[in-house]
């Protein structure tokens, strides 16, 4: 549902979105990501999702999601969580899409990446 309020804000240029012990299962995050569309005027795009036991299998689609952008800031917060290395890959793979990032975030603390 979240997604698809979303996908109506095209004029937005702020978006920042906190899901903090909201999540209870990778099909959720993974949905939003797959069904979200980042509007096109979307300048500074923050994503917080601490302490969720999300894992590599919830940001399948954040490579998808992101690269609808053009994003100037970029906020990733994973802390706490339990994205791994294979996580950390998916998330590095993501931000390739963004070519014309001043400042880019990333939270990986207590992800179990070693």
């Amino acid at each position: 549902m979240l997604a698809q309020r979303l996908n109506n804000l095209n004029s937005v240029k702020n978006l920042k979105i906190s899901l903090i012990l909201a999540v209870k299962n990778d099909s959720v995050l993974d949905s939003y990501l797959r069904f979200g569309r980042l509007g096109e005027r979307l300048e500074s795009y923050s994503l917080v999702l601490i302490g969720n036991s999300l894992t590599e299998n919830s940001i399948g689609f954040l490579e998808t999601h992101l690269s609808r952008a053009n994003l100037k800031n970029l906020d990733l917060n994973f802390y706490s969580n339990k994205l791994g290395a294979a996580g950390a890959e998916i998330v590095s793979k993501s931000i390739l899409s963004q070519k014309n990032l001043d400042q880019l975030s990333l939270d990986f603390y207590f992800n179990n990446i070693t």
